[in-house]
């Protein structure tokens, strides 16, 4: 099982004799790994080499999609089916 470790990590098991198998969240853990690793991406490209140039063509793609999103989600929601 490849996600064992993280299972391990940020999960504790306890068995008991009435409840079974008890997993509850190892808090600890997860806000050392979040304090760690929260707020960091990576981006690769094979084309654009200066970094502040990735960024900007991310997230202008990123814009596109959202304003694609919003607008099909706005087309469904005043979309009006009638059965006959």
């Amino acid at each position: 099982m490849e996600h064992k470790k993280a299972y391990d990590d940020f999960l504790i098991q306890k068995r008991t004799p009435k409840r079974g198998l008890v997993v509850t969240y190892n808090n600890e853990a997860i806000s050392r790994h979040i304090s760690r690793y929260a707020g960091f991406q990576a981006l690769l490209s094979n084309g654009i080499k200066d970094p502040i140039e990735v960024m900007r063509v991310y997230r202008d793609k990123d814009a596109v999609e959202k304003c694609f999103d919003d607008l099909k989600n706005s087309f469904y929601s005043w979309t009006v089916v009638f059965f006959l």
